[in-house]
């Protein structure tokens, strides 16, 4: 070890303001940026994504000299380490500047570096290094894994104050692992990794600027601890302060990048950009490759694999007929499924003729004799000469495939309903099947016809046709007058004049319901209670006679005119 070493130093490198200032600013605020969003600006956002190798496309031949340098700047400025990668270049660079300017002379015979010259060292390789970890998303991750674990260590051995081999032993432990761990390409665990070294560089950056500023010899020159077994100011009150600051910013820069991932997570392009890529890969760009489609190769078949000669393309454009027939195919061809037409055939079909069988149900699993045999659904043809052909040549009766009449479910617990003889009256077909649900149903031919217009022109031209209101004013007057006969027949004179009451011309439609013993003493209750409630004076007697006597004049009336209106 040189006997200069003592005092030679960072501190005496940056003895004035100037260049004090011009060291500690800059890595101030930029260790800043690295402790609480590095590895946030690095693997999630503000970094761009190069396109692959297999299918980045050069300039175009076409254009002029001016055209293919702007490309060539384009791809030199494009961002794949975004600002993280530039802050963890700038550190890394310092950092690497620093340590070689004072580890050489010390160690060695080498000549010291005066302030300008070590200036003007450190600036050049921060420049660098900015641009190569910026640029390339690999060279970020290696300059910030460098960084962050060698500072890492070297804060714990001020930390600990251990021995000289400790620390260096400490040092190369760190640096290779944690290095490695960032260059992994696996998400979860590499944005960890990345995460303990930009804050740990950055928390590492922010001390040393501080002690620079400050005057603490025992932080600002934290890089003799390497090679150094002792110095002056170790162990002090000010030490331990600054190291409980770096251990406090490291632990809250790395919470703060932990919680910007988690909140925004990663950039949102970048699988669709890869996706995008692969795709493509695959259209066909080249000439000889017009019309086809070439899935992506594994990285074995790219680097290791070999042309097949059964896999080349050819150019549907620039062949003769004779290059595009097809060859003659072998045995093994045969046994293999052939590929279906991009076009199928209006009269071909791959549908299985099973696919129109109808389900089938095996009730009978112990007997099979009691299956029933089912058979597959016949399409017939659409022209009328093939239908009356097929019909002739064969005794198909259209009744024997029909399924059965299937009846809705009803109740048979019930007695006689409520149904008047008015109602099957109006019904035709429930006064032929008299009223009964579980009459047969009627047969119905294909002859469809009009039933009500036919009946109507019918009665028209009958002798003894009058219009629809006549009719039913003639059915409630035969119905009433028999109704007032039976009473007379039955009830006393005394009784005749009060069983008239406005209610008599009042027709309550009944649901059809079962008629239970209950629900007719019911009804007679009603009945009586309002005969009592609306039994007329007798004096009442008289005017609703009379009443009936001139509508009865006024249809008769009616009732003539409109035979005469026929007659003529």
């Amino acid at each position: 070890m040189s006997s200069n070493s003592t005092d030679y130093s960072l501190s005496t490198l940056l003895s004035s303001s100037p260049y004090t200032l011009a060291y500690s600013l800059p890595l101030f605020f930029v260790s800043l940026v690295l402790t609480f969003a590095g590895t946030f600006l690095t693997l999630d956002r503000t970094r761009a994504f190069a396109p692959r190798s297999d299918i980045r496309a050069s300039a175009p031949a076409s254009k002029g000299e001016l055209a293919r340098v702007e490309h060539r700047v384009r791809w030199l400025l494009l961002l794949e380490g975004g600002l993280g990668g530039l802050s963890s270049g700038y550190v890394f660079g310092v950092h690497l500047a620093t340590f070689l300017a004072l580890l050489l002379p010390s160690v060695t015979t080498s000549p010291k570096l005066t302030d300008k010259s070590f200036m003007a060292v450190w600036i050049l390789a921060a420049v660098c290094c900015t641009f190569v970890a910026g640029r390339w998303r690999y060279a970020a991750l290696l300059s910030a894994g460098i960084a962050g674990y060698s500072t890492l260590a070297l804060a714990l051995s001020v930390i600990i104050h251990p021995s000289l081999l400790t620390r260096i032993v400490l040092t190369a432990i760190f640096l290779p692992i944690g290095t490695i761990l960032c260059l992994l390409p696996l998400p979860k665990y590499q944005h960890a990794c990345m995460r303990v070294a930009t804050s740990a560089s950055g928390a590492f950056g922010v001390i040393v600027s501080i002690a620079l500023l400050a005057n603490v010899p025992s932080w600002s020159n934290v890089w003799e601890r390497l090679w150094l077994s002792e110095g002056s100011g170790w162990g002090t009150a000010v030490e331990k302060g600054l190291s409980a600051g770096y251990c406090l910013i490291l632990l809250i820069g790395a919470a703060c990048d932990w919680l910007l991932g988690k909140k925004f997570g990663e950039n949102p392009d970048e699988i669709w950009d890869q996706y995008l890529a692969e795709y493509a890969a695959g259209l066909p760009h080249a000439a000889d490759r017009a019309g086809t489609f070439r899935p992506i190769r594994s990285f074995w078949e790219r680097h290791f694999g070999h042309d097949r000669s059964g896999n080349k393309d050819v150019d549907i454009s620039s062949s003769s007929d004779a290059s595009l027939k097809r060859p003659l195919s072998s045995p093994d061809a045969k046994k293999r499924r052939p590929l279906a037409p991009a076009v199928p055939d209006a009269l071909s079909s791959d549908v299985p003729k099973s696919y129109l069988k109808k389900h089938r149900k095996y009730r009978g699993g112990a007997f099979p004799g009691l299956r029933r045999k089912r058979d597959p659904i016949k399409f017939k043809p659409l022209a009328a000469d093939d239908v009356s052909s097929s019909e002739e040549g064969s005794d198909f009766d259209p009744k024997e495939n029909l399924p059965p009449f299937r009846r809705p479910y009803h109740r048979t617990n019930s007695s006689a309903t409520l149904v008047t003889a008015k109602e099957l009256a109006s019904n035709p077909l429930k006064a032929k099947s008299g009223g009964a649900r579980d009459a047969a149903a009627p047969e119905y031919s294909d002859y469809e016809d009009d039933v009500a217009y036919s009946s109507t022109e019918k009665d028209r031209d009958g002798p003894n046709w009058s219009p629809a209101f006549l009719r039913r004013h003639s059915l409630s007057t035969k119905s009433d007058t028999t109704a007032s006969r039976t009473a007379v027949e039955h009830q006393s004179p005394s009784t005749l004049t009060s069983s008239r009451t406005p209610l008599d011309s009042y027709t309550v439609s009944v649901m059809p319901v079962p008629a239970t013993p209950s629900l007719i003493r019911a009804i007679d209750r009603v009945s009586a209670a309002q005969r009592a409630a609306y039994s007329p004076p007798s004096s009442s007697t008289v005017s609703l006679h009379a009443g009936g006597l001139k509508w009865d004049s006024f249809w008769r009336d009616v009732r003539a005119k409109a035979k005469h209106e026929n007659t003529q």
